[in-house]
């Protein structure tokens, strides 16, 4: 491996506190396979600092790690700075992809921690600009917010957690055809000259791309670089496109294209966001075998704003499956009907719910009382 050695004869209190030799690679293009175990395959640096051994090289590329699975990849995960511990691969911040099936979990900048012996992957919030980015899961076609994730690869369970319980933010989960007219008024930000979400959207349109740079769109429609730069950093942290701040480049998600769509009264959209708020357990359990996502916490939920249908579960859980179909026992209330039964299934594309057991139906009628206050009666 061709780099710079450094090499001072310097007194340490103990061999883990020495910092020298020194040894950095020139690229980050040294191939490892069978790091720690023989389904870890390293593509990266390699840097010596002292004992402790490091993922950096002298051009900066981001080292990558995959592992892999009896017949398909589990994760990958890149990083300019991965640091190879004992037993134990650590970055304070990695784009993270997790493999379901033909789908993905994405995350662009966690911690990230994979214990080698137990083959266990820990992601949790980072400290920087993007640690309340939401995660992508193309599979169930959400975004969700999550402060720490834990998988043993070992099992086909993966749990999301939400800190704080009750006094905390809820876990957000998200449809990626969500919108809602306030959100889009809050996507404007503060101390911005235009409206960020609207700006790049409607020019990723006009050129008929979804990757750029940030100084061409800020020359493009005359703002300042700098102000252009701030206006990426904050649609990154809402989810909304991806930005190498590094590099200046980004890329517009789709679901920046939808909201603006939406907006201008071009697309169809829905209103399904569901919070989840426990106290210890996980607040959600995602099967990989089963391509289910177990979700606790949830008093309710809207379908649809415009057709006032609420979905209130049983026991506060419901069950996410693949593109946004949901099975639930509880209550649906429709407009003025309330319909109360066990395996009911939401059918997200026809926006039809299969009522498999019902227990009661009831109907309410709206009327004015005494005081002139509407009141809704049961009949």
């Amino acid at each position: 491996v061709d780099g710079i050695f450094e090499f001072r004869s310097v007194h340490h209190k103990t061999p883990e506190a020495a910092t020298y030799r020194r040894f950095m690679s020139f690229n980050s293009n040294v191939e490892i396979l069978g790091l720690g175990n023989e389904r870890l395959k390293y593509t990266g640096g390699f840097a010596l600092n002292g004992r402790k051994v490091y993922s950096t090289s002298v051009n900066g590329d981001p080292a990558r790690l995959v592992v892999l699975g009896e017949v398909d990849k589990k994760f990958e995960a890149r990083s300019r700075l991965f640091e190879f511990q004992d037993s134990t691969i650590f970055s304070n911040r990695a784009m993270v992809k997790i493999y379901q099936q033909n789908d993905s979990i994405y995350h662009p900048a966690t911690q990230f921690y994979y214990h080698l012996g137990k083959t266990e992957l820990v992601l949790q919030k980072e400290n920087g600009y993007l640690k309340n980015a939401p995660y992508s899961s193309s599979y169930f076609n959400v975004d969700f917010n999550a402060d720490r994730i834990r998988w043993d690869l070992g099992s086909d369970s993966l749990y999301i957690y939400s800190f704080g319980g009750r006094s905390q933010s809820p876990m957000v989960i998200e449809s990626v055809d969500y919108y809602d007219p306030e959100d889009f008024r809050l996507l404007a930000g503060y101390g911005f000259q235009f409206h960020p979400l609207a700006l790049v959207a409607s020019y990723a349109l006009r050129m008929g791309v979804t990757g750029f740079y940030v100084d061409d769109l800020a020359m493009a429609t005359g703002q300042r670089p700098d102000g252009m730069r701030m206006a990426m950093t904050f649609l990154a942290q809402k989810g909304m496109i991806e930005y190498n701040a590094a590099t200046g480049y980004v890329k517009v998600k789709e679901k920046a294209l939808h909201y603006y769509d939406a907006v201008k009264g071009n697309a169809d959209y829905d209103n399904l966001k569901i919070h989840s708020i426990v106290d210890g357990p996980a607040n959600a359990t995602i099967d990989f075998a089963d391509g289910r996502m177990n979700v606790r916490g949830v008093e309710e939920f809207k379908v649809s704003d415009s057709l006032n249908v609420v979905i209130k579960p049983d026991s506060s859980n419901i069950t996410l499956l693949q593109d946004r179909d949901i099975k639930f026992d509880g209550k649906i209330t429709a407009g003025n009907f309330e319909i109360n039964g066990k395996d009911f299934t939401l059918k997200y594309d026809s926006f039809f719910i299969n009522l498999n057991h019902i227990d009661s139906i009831r109907f309410y009628v709206t009327e004015t009382n005494a005081r002139g206050q509407s009141i809704r009666r049961r009949v």
